[in-house]
């Protein structure tokens, strides 16, 4: 990073964490003088010693004229709070009171752990924030479908479990033994396995430390300022990953468990009604004739390898007067290596 910044250009690219590592020899370059903070969100506590400390030493504690831009879509993801640090980092002038003082502003109490927004909050975020600049979705209709891919790591159960499987196409899981008879099904366990949660060869559901791909879900939820779908192709991982998202989120489930009548009550609300913000949903009730274009990001957190109801589940938000962004998890590479014969 040092070789690098040394260097002469116009633009110099790092990731949040990097800041820290390159904060010393930045106090040496006061010809950088324009600091570009994407995703700023990310340095919303004002405590972190590794994100918000070393960037705001940077912004406001070399003496060097430096002016600085947040981009987010997001900049409350949680509570209005989540300004303060934001404020601190890119306008400190607008606010000179301590995080509990804002906190007690733009936040109301219930009992003594639940805080809620206060009705007006986004007032006292917009003046904290200012000067700002917001573009609506609306403004761009005439963007293509985006498609993200993100890579989740595997904890250390699933990767055992996972390289047992393609080794031996079995494995044993806190007592329970999981196969697989033929490729197919050995594909389907790989990617069971990566979800979270696997069918054994009982028929009882195996569950793993699945931290790390939800980690990767709920922040890619968090980035996203209105309605999600989230997608699973498996009942016992999109159990776990409802249970998970109830914390954050108000959340419906559906798929073939839910009858019809449910179903319908399920999607009007969601098009109608400020919640459920999230829809975790089995790919293929949603393959035919629905209109959800409340949502402006699909969730695929795990394929599906059918390609139809892949295609018609991804077009329930069109029709949306907004940019649509498809997100899909990416599994380790063996998984496609075998569905064309690899072993």
């Amino acid at each position: 990073r040092h070789d690098l910044l040394a260097q002469r250009h116009d633009y110099y690219i790092v990731n949040h964490h990097g800041v820290g590592l390159i904060e010393e020899a930045l106090s040496k370059r006061p010809d950088i003088d324009l600091v570009i903070v994407d995703e700023v969100a990310v340095f919303r506590n004002s405590r972190s010693k590794t994100l918000f400390k070393p960037l705001n030493r940077v912004l406001n504690a070399q003496k060097i004229a430096r002016a600085a831009w947040g981009l987010t879509g997001t900049p409350t993801p949680n509570d209005a709070t989540d300004a303060f640090g934001q404020c601190k980092l890119l306008t400190p002038e607008n606010y000179h009171g301590h995080f509990t003082a804002f906190k007690q502003e733009t936040m109301l109490q219930f009992g003594p752990f639940k805080w809620v927004p206060k009705k007006g909050s986004e007032k006292s975020v917009a003046r904290i924030l200012k000067p700002s600049i917001r573009f609506e979705r609306s403004v761009c209709t005439d963007m293509e479908p985006c498609f993200i891919e993100r890579r989740a790591e595997m904890s250390e159960d699933q990767k055992k479990a996972y390289k047992q499987l393609i080794a031996q196409a079995a494995t044993e899981v806190r007592g329970s033994t999981v196969t697989a008879v033929n490729a197919a099904v050995l594909i389907s366990k790989l990617v069971q396995t990566a979800c979270g949660v696997v069918i054994a060869a009982d028929g009882s559901l195996v569950k793993f430390d699945f931290g790390p791909r939800m980690s990767v879900l709920e922040e890619v939820i968090a980035e996203n300022d209105e309605k999600v779908i989230v997608l699973v192709p498996f009942t016992g991982a999109l159990d776990a990953v409802a249970t998970e998202l109830r914390k954050r989120w108000s959340v419906a489930v559906v798929d073939g468990r839910v009858s019809a009548g449910a179903r319908t009550t399920i999607f009007r609300e969601f098009r109608t009604l400020p919640n459920p913000h999230v829809l975790v949903a089995h790919p293929q009730v949603l393959a035919h004739g629905l209109d959800l274009t409340a949502a402006t990001l699909t969730i695929w957190y795990a394929p599906t390898y059918k390609a139809e109801v892949y295609q018609q589940a991804n077009a329930r938000m069109d029709g949306s007067k907004q940019k649509i962004k498809i997100d899909k998890g990416k599994l380790q590479d063996v998984v496609l290596s075998l569905s064309n014969g690899g072993r």
